[in-house]
């Protein structure tokens, strides 16, 4: 999920007392283009006599976020704390972080660390607080991420405009979720895949306050599937089938 931007500001309120009382909340504010290109590097695992489907996967973001304007904020510009603001990538499975992420984001290099500031977007994952935002500024970005999985691959489709292309030697692949790709080709060789999603495609804007809106069933991806698992699983119940009926009338 993502990257996005992550902006605190603060509420007033008065307690019970009539004392003044302040509460921190977040503003969120999502890329304009994010284009991911990936590959998937896949193996096959055994256990007795099942097998698994892993993969290593190689992704590289870039793109850019324009912030809103304040006229365009429900929130007095006076208490939104831009020089706070975090740049955070949701990450479902952190076990399969292999490598160091270190994030492009207008001409400075940020360390990635693990954890994000709220769980409004995603429930894991890693954050980096970077340089003091302006609004109506554009600022660009850029990093890798190496990433171990099993299955599938999904992305959520944040942007405004969103390009992914992920291409893998894997022959069976499945693309699932609420986005099919636009073009795709597959051979006994691989795959090679790409989609484009339009933020016209879902249901959330490109910046709010708070939890207000979920973005995971907007997920999309490819999930790299056993074809012969189906008939592996027809022929033991066939053949549990007949044990049953002999071990019945043997009794």
């Amino acid at each position: 999920t993502g990257p996005f931007i992550t902006v605190p500001f603060k509420t007033f309120f008065k307690d019970n007392q009539g004392k003044t009382q302040s509460n921190l909340n977040y503003l969120h504010i999502l890329p304009e283009n994010l284009d991911v290109t990936g590959v998937m590097k896949p193996e096959v695992r055994y256990r007795s006599l099942f097998e698994a489907v892993l993969y290593n996967s190689n992704l590289t973001f870039h793109g850019n976020f324009k912030v809103p304007p304040t006229s365009q904020l429900n929130i007095d510009p006076a208490n939104i704390l831009w020089d706070k603001a975090c740049l955070s990538l949701g990450i479902s499975d952190m076990r399969g972080i292999q490598d160091r992420i270190v994030i492009h984001f207008n001409g400075s290099d940020y360390p990635a660390n693990p954890g994000l500031k709220t769980s409004d977007l995603a429930g894991a994952g890693v954050s980096t607080q970077v340089s003091s935002l302006s609004p109506n500024g554009l600022y660009s970005f850029s990093f890798e991420v190496n990433l171990n999985g099993s299955e599938q691959l999904n992305l959520i489709p944040v942007a405004e405009s969103n390009t992914l292309k992920i291409t893998s030697s894997w022959p069976s692949p499945s693309f699932n979720g609420a986005f099919l790709p636009a073009t795709r080709e597959v051979t006994k060789d691989g795959f090679s895949a790409t989609w484009k999603v339009l933020h016209l495609n879902r249901n959330y804007p490109q910046f709010w306050e708070g939890s207000h809106y979920k973005v995971t069933p907007s997920a999309f991806g490819v999930k790299l599937i056993l074809t012969a698992d189906v008939y592996q699983k027809s022929t033991r119940l066939a053949k549990y089938s007949i044990m049953f009926l002999v071990f019945t009338f043997a009794a």
